[in-house]
This record gives C-alpha cells, structure tokens and sequence, in this order.
C-alpha cells in the first residue's frame, strides 16, 4: 500500500469474481488473483503469488513490516520473504 495505490491478491479466482463488485469500484485498487488452471497446480499457484508479490514491490526501495510480538527471525521464514533472494529473480535481499 502506498499513498496513491494499493495491490491486492486474492487467493482464488472465485473470490476473486465474489469480491470484484465491492472492491472494484475502489480507486487506485489492483487486484490479482489466480486463474482456474494455475489453481488447479499448486506450482503454478505458488508461482503467480510470487510474481504478483515482486510486482508490488518492485518499485520501493524499502519495504516495512510490522512485527510487534514476532520474533524478527520468523521474518526470513515466509515463503514470499525467501523468494525475494532467488538469484534468477533478482538475487535481492530483505534487511
């Protein structure tokens, strides 16, 4: 979230289809959501959620989160957090 956009990744397509007429209207709103067949293969799925991920965040030079009560560590064991290091992705890192 920004102060002019915000991305939004909804798990399955068909929340995606229930929730389009509420949020759609919203300005400056981007939605994401798989597709059937990419639902249908979790690699495909993990995947997209990635690459929806890099795409929200590819245009920040930091990127904050909120870790009240978590032990920082924690942090590094997201799978979103992990991919972000992925050299043919990039090879970036969170500090």
């Amino acid at each position: 979230m920004t102060a002019d956009t915000c991305f939004l990744h909804i798990g399955s397509s068909k929340a995606y289809w229930k929730f389009l007429p509420i949020l759609g209207p919203v300005a400056n709103l981007q939605l994401s959501a798989p597709t059937e067949e990419e639902e249908k293969d979790m690699d495909l799925l993990e995947e997209r959620k990635i690459l929806c991920f890099l795409e929200a965040i590819s245009k920040f030079k930091t990127v904050g989160v909120e870790l009240s009560g978590t032990d920082v560590m924690e942090l590094e064991k997201w799978p979103l957090i992990q991919v972000y290091g992925i050299e043919e992705l990039g090879g970036l890192y969170l500090v």
